[in-house]
């Protein structure tokens, strides 16, 4: 965890780091409630970006074949 995500405060007491917990764990449900299906869609349109990324980029990859440095001894 970086520094900065530690500014908010330097130290809190178990009952204020039990409040801000539930205040998080609310604030997450909140959000899913909001926003489930956009998050959802964005995450399925990314892995399809990531995928066809991948497979473009594959397809322009040199296949080097390992078992012909058998002559570099």
């Amino acid at each position: 965890m970086s520094e900065r995500a530690l500014d908010a405060a330097y130290y809190w007491s178990p009952n204020e780091a039990a409040a801000i917990l539930e205040y998080l764990d609310r604030l997450r449900n909140l959000i899913w409630e909001m926003y489930g299906e956009d998050i959802g869609a964005w995450q399925r349109e990314a892995k399809e970006r990531d995928a066809a990324h991948r497979a473009q980029r594959d397809e322009h990859q040199q296949v080097i074949r390992f078992d012909d440095l058998e002559d570099w001894d």
